[in-house]
């Protein structure tokens, strides 16, 4: 399977969602939002969007293909601005709505409490249902919601073979982290990482994880 191939995969699992209205022309924009709780003492947040790694090349190849200017030229990726930057802040509107990641399509639904393939309380996962988002294909919602738990399942299987990663970025991982990759992050938090030098990895990036690590 080629890298075009999970992004067809990722489609397929994509258009098997129901689809949804947002009811409000204004509205505090929390489904866009960090949470205050993911801010430490510094008021660096953990960014958004978190995407699975295959999601995060999804996003980038349409980004590529949207514009010549490099991601960071037009989108800020700052750790201490609260809103998503893909976020229209002039409107309900998203910049990648097209690809926008699976956490973000199961904002406003009830759900099964699953979360990246992890069971949660229930009072988490009844915190992302908004009342002002319309399921528009009933019938659809009700076999998402059966397969809910194991679409985490697949993204993590695609990450785990299409990684944004080098096999050196990996090597490193597994020495500084323990773990031969990272399969969930924030957007611009991969962006990041993907263009650091061997020389950054080795100095660096045990005490960048330190900080964001612990965020996820």
């Amino acid at each position: 399977m080629s890298l075009d191939d999970a992004f067809k995969e990722l489609k397929k699992i994509y258009d098997s969602m129901s689809k949804t209205t947002c009811l409000k022309s204004e509205c505090s924009n929390w489904c866009c939002s960090k949470l205050p709780e993911a801010v430490d003492e510094n008021g660096v947040f953990m960014p958004l969007p978190l995407v699975y790694g295959v999601e995060f090349l999804n996003i980038l190849n349409f980004l590529r293909k949207k514009s010549t200017s490099k991601p960071h030229e037009i989108y800020d990726f700052s750790k201490s601005t609260t809103l998503c930057p893909f976020k229209d802040k002039d409107s309900t509107n998203c910049s990648i709505y097209e690809v926008r990641p699976y956490s973000c399509r199961v904002y406003g639904r009830k759900v099964p409490p699953v979360f990246w393939g992890v069971e949660v309380p229930y009072e988490q996962a009844k915190a992302i249902f908004c009342k002002d988002v319309r399921i528009d294909e009933a019938e659809k919602q009700i076999q998402f919601i059966q397969d809910y738990p194991g679409i985490w399942n697949k993204l993590a299987k695609l990450s785990f073979k299409y990684s944004p990663f080098t096999p050196w970025q990996k090597n490193i991982f597994e020495t500084k982290i323990g773990s031969k990759d990272i399969l969930v992050f924030a957007f611009g938090e991969f962006y990041f990482l993907t263009g650091q030098s061997y020389e950054w990895y080795t100095q660096y990036f045990k005490d960048y994880w330190e900080v964001m690590g612990n965020k996820l």
